[in-house]
């Protein structure tokens, strides 16, 4: 719960704390009914020797809106440890994602949104092979300010070429310089 309602790991989400017990459980019964795909991001906890002795629960991701037979979704994250911003987590996350929807589930297009101010949620998914498709203006109330929503949609032959080369080389993908550039130009969270 001290997650969510963290004003440093829910700035540039959607969910507005304070979130109470009651409003997670009745979220978990929504997502479970609804059919939605919701998966923890584990982050490996090692002893000394460098032996997996556990895992520590991060956030989640998850595949939302299901539709069928349009064969498309939405997709969400949330890292709820600030200590673990900026390290590729989301990225490895969503990239993990993406096969679920489009290998094992058989989706031909994953939808997302973000808020335009929130570079690291907006560069992963660009990262990822995910390419803006537009912009509803001053569509989020965030912070006493209407801020944009950007919406970007990634098909499954553009995220094909990028798992290869994740498989490959066991690197994360990484922003163009192009989009780097784009990113440090309209958002502030980055």
């Amino acid at each position: 719960m001290s997650g969510v309602n963290n004003p440093e790991v829910t700035r540039g989400v959607v969910l507005q704390p304070p979130v109470t017990l009651e409003t997670e459980f009745a979220w978990y019964e929504n997502i479970s009914k609804r059919g939605n795909l919701i998966f923890a991001i584990l982050l490996h906890q090692k002893d000394s020797a460098g032996i997996v002795t556990g895992y520590r629960y991060i956030g989640h991701t998850g595949l939302h809106d299901l539709t069928w037979p349009g064969g498309y979704c939405e997709s969400g994250s949330l890292i709820i440890d600030p200590t673990c911003f900026g390290k590729g987590y989301g990225t490895e996350a969503k990239l993990l994602l993406l096969y679920e929807a489009f290998r094992v589930r058989g989706f031909r297009k994953v939808c997302s949104r973000v808020k335009a101010f929130n570079g690291n949620s907006w560069g992963h998914l660009l990262a990822c092979g995910f390419k803006q498709v537009g912009r509803h203006k001053s569509h989020h109330f965030d912070n006493g300010n209407f801020v944009d929503s950007i919406s970007l949609e990634i098909f499954r032959e553009d995220w094909e070429p990028i798992w290869a080369n994740y498989q490959k080389t066991k690197s994360l993908p990484r922003l163009t310089d192009e989009q780097h550039a784009q990113l440090e130009k309209e958002t502030s969270i980055f």
